[in-house]
């Protein structure tokens, strides 16, 4: 055996320097392509699936029937303003809750079956009971990520470009009225 110890090539300047500068290099490079991934998730948003629920029933106004979910439902379908980030789906509160919990899904927007009714009770003066809130519920997808289910309620609270209602209206419990 030589005099040589095993462990000698460990006190070598040069490896030490060489391995530092390879490493400094790819941690750069890792923070770079991450934060450039994450920059603008928003901005960089297409197609973004999300249900669109009308349960609402509506009700008799002054004779006629009228249907506010019916109304905001179809608003939303014809709207433009998110362009092609968000992919509504129109569909029933069953499939919702399927596709939410398949993951095909990042969020939906639900119009409750007493929309109508609670916004006409605000204004009807024959009412003894108190009327009852008119809400809009949100689900998101927590299993999508929270990257995810943050952009679907983005589309809902003034976040994303199809605003409903004014920031801090919402109830806490993703409802918004």
């Amino acid at each position: 055996m030589s005099g040589i110890h095993p462990f000698r090539v460990l006190q070598a300047k040069p490896l030490w320097i060489a391995n530092g500068v390879i490493t400094g290099v790819l941690a750069l490079l890792f923070t770079v392509f991450y934060v450039g991934a994450n920059i603008d998730p928003a901005g960089h948003l297409t197609k973004l699936p999300v249900g669109l629920v009308n349960a609402d029933k509506g009700a008799t106004v002054g004779g006629k029937h009228v249907n506010l979910g019916e109304r905001i439902t179809e608003s939303i379908k014809k709207s433009t303003a998110s362009g092609d980030r968000i992919d509504w789906k129109v569909m029933d509160e069953k499939g919702v809750t399927e596709e939410l919990g398949e993951g095909k899904l990042y969020g939906a927007l639900v119009v409750p079956g007493n929309f109508t009714s609670s916004i006409t009770a605000l204004t009807s003066a024959a009412g003894a009971e108190s009327p009852v809130r008119p809400t809009l519920r949100v689900l998101t997808n927590q299993s999508a990520g929270s990257m995810g289910s943050s952009l679907a309620r983005g589309g809902f609270d003034g976040g994303g470009r199809e605003r409903l209602a004014p920031r801090g209206q919402g109830t806490g419990r993703g409802e918004w009225g």
